[in-house]
């Protein structure tokens, strides 16, 4: 008599949340959960590998192999942490996230996009703001003195005109302008 045994691969599923996109500020960081659904009717010993793609590198998204056993019919989940240094460059990138069991490997991707940090602009363009209505209360304290203050009237006005461009390239999200233009009102002044 021969025994014939058939052996079926315990079919699992592999997600990423969030579903499409993690978005995070350069110098920031971001989570994401990876869950591992075991359809079959063994419990799966699995491995989980994450790549990222140049120029990020491994130790930016801080993660090391993790091994994962799931029950039959069951699930699990693995949080992670990406953080992004602030000279990453902006734009997008992605994570290939492996699962492997003995048999079976499955993937799928991540898309990360690394957005620029318009925090510390906002608050330099606000103190250039702040900084030149200071200088045009003291013009008009010169000029309250009788004093000429043509010149400094000048460099204010120019002053001023190039931070308004700075504003409205800061709204439409122009931050490369914004830096010079802030550089060019501070010279002016």
């Amino acid at each position: 008599t021969i025994e014939v045994k058939t052996v079926i691969s315990a079919p699992f599923s592999l997600s990423v949340d969030p579903e499409e996109t993690l978005s995070i500020v350069q110098g920031d960081s971001g989570k994401f959960k990876i869950t591992v659904d075991n359809h079959g009717d063994e419990r799966l010993n699995i491995v989980l590998k994450a790549v990222p793609s140049e120029p990020m590198t491994q130790d930016m998204l801080d993660w090391s192999d993790k091994s994962l056993t799931v029950d039959a019919g069951s699930n699990a989940e693995i949080e992670n942490t990406i953080t992004v240094s602030s000279d990453v460059a902006t734009g997008e990138y992605s994570v290939l996230i492996t699962a492997e069991t003995e048999k079976i490997k499955k993937s799928i991707s991540l898309k990360l996009i690394v957005e620029f940090d318009a925090s510390s602009l906002k608050d330099e363009l606000e103190s250039t703001e702040k900084e030149i209505q200071l200088i045009e209360n003291q013009i008009q304290q010169l000029v309250n003195l009788n004093i000429d203050p043509v010149a400094a009237k000048i460099n204010l006005r120019t002053a001023k005109r190039i931070v308004m461009e700075a504003r409205d390239n800061f709204e439409r999200k122009n931050y490369n302008i914004v830096s010079l233009k802030l550089k060019d009102a501070k010279d002016a002044i």
